[in-house]
C-alpha cells in the first residue's frame, strides 16, 4: 500500500501497510538507498511485529524528484512525514545513502544505518557506474551530482562527516570488507573509508558494529546479522 505525503520539498510516497497500524506502536521509518530495487526492504514487517513499518525511498529514487536534491533537503521532508504519524517512538533505519538523510533528521529517537558514504569521493566503487546512469538521463545526472559530487568530468567531494556530530542516538553497521584501496571486484566492498570508521568510533552517541566477511551489501550478504541489530534497537528504545 502507498501513502502520497505532500512536504514543503516535494511529494514523497510511502509504502507500508497502514490498514494495520497501531498509533500506540513505535514507527520504524526505513529510508532505503541510491539505486534500490522498489520493493527492497518490504518483507521487514513480517520480522518486526511489534512496531509499524513505514519505507520511503530517496526523492528520486522510485519517487518523484525534488527540486533541489540534497541530504538535507530530503531529512527536512522525512521529519515532516515522521511528524505527521505522530507516533511517541520514532526509530530510523536508513540504508546506505538513507542512512546519510537518517543522520539529519531530527525526528529521530533511535537510528540504525547501515554503511553510510561519509566521504564521496572516497566512494571510488560507484563512481563509473554513476556516471553511466547519469548519462542516460538528466535528473539522474542532477541528482548524482547533487548528492555525490560526480560529473562526467570531475570528483567533488560531498563531505557528510559533520552529520556525526548532532545525530540522535543509534548503532552504526559496516561491512568488514575495507574500502581501501582501489582494485577489482565481486562484491562491493564496505563504502566507509577508515578514516570515516575512526569519525563514527569516535561518535559518543552511536555504536560502531563490524560485519564479518562483508562489504556494502549487508542486507543481502548477512541479513539475520542486519536485523538482530534493528531488533536489539526495538528492544531497547521501548525499554527508555
Amino acid at each position: 500500500m502507498v501513502r502520497t505525503f505532500v512536504t514543503r520539498h516535494g511529494l514523497v510516497p510511502i509504502w507500508g501497510e497502514f490498514d494495520q497500524f497501531d498509533p500506540i506502536r513505535p514507527l520504524l521509518f526505513v529510508v532505503r538507498g541510491a539505486f534500490p530495487d522498489v520493493d527492497s526492504m518490504t518483507l521487514l514487517h513480517r520480522q518486526t511485529p511489534d512496531v509499524d513499518v513505514a519505507l520511503a525511498h530517496l526523492p528520486g529514487m522510485h519517487s518523484p524528484f525534488f527540486d533541489t536534491c540534497t541530504i538535507q533537503v530530503f531529512a527536512e521532508a522525512f521529519d515532516e512525514i515522521v511528524t505527521e504519524f505522530g507516533r511517541r517512538i520514532n526509530v530510523v533505519f536508513g540504508l546506505s545513502t538513507g542512512a546519510l538523510a537518517a543522520l539529519a533528521m531530527r525526528t529521530a529517537d533511535r537510528l540504525v544505518l547501515v554503511e553510510p558514504p561519509l566521504s564521496t569521493a572516497e566512494a571510488w566503487p560507484l563512481i563509473a557506474q554513476f556516471r553511466e546512469w547519469a548519462l542516460a538521463d538528466a535528473d539522474v545526472a542532477r541528482w548524482v551530482e547533487g548528492l555525490f559530487g560526480y560529473s562526467q568530468t570531475d570528483v567533488v567531494n560531498r563531505d557528510y562527516t559533520g552529520l556525526l556530530a548532532d545525530s540522535a542516538p543509534g548503532v552504526v553497521i559496516l561491512g568488514e570488507t575495507p574500502l581501501e584501496p582501489p582494485r577489482a571486484f565481486d562484491r562491493m566492498p564496505s563504502l566507509v573509508s577508515a578514516a570515516d570508521r575512526e569519525r563514527i568510533a569516535a561518535a559518543p552517541q552511536l555504536t560502531e558494529v563490524i560485519v564479518p566477511g562483508v562489504g556494502h551489501n549487508i542486507p543481502g550478504a548477512a541479513p539475520y546479522a542486519l536485523l538482530d541489530e534493528i531488533k536489539r534497537t526495538l528492544v531497547d528504545v521501548q525499554r527508555r
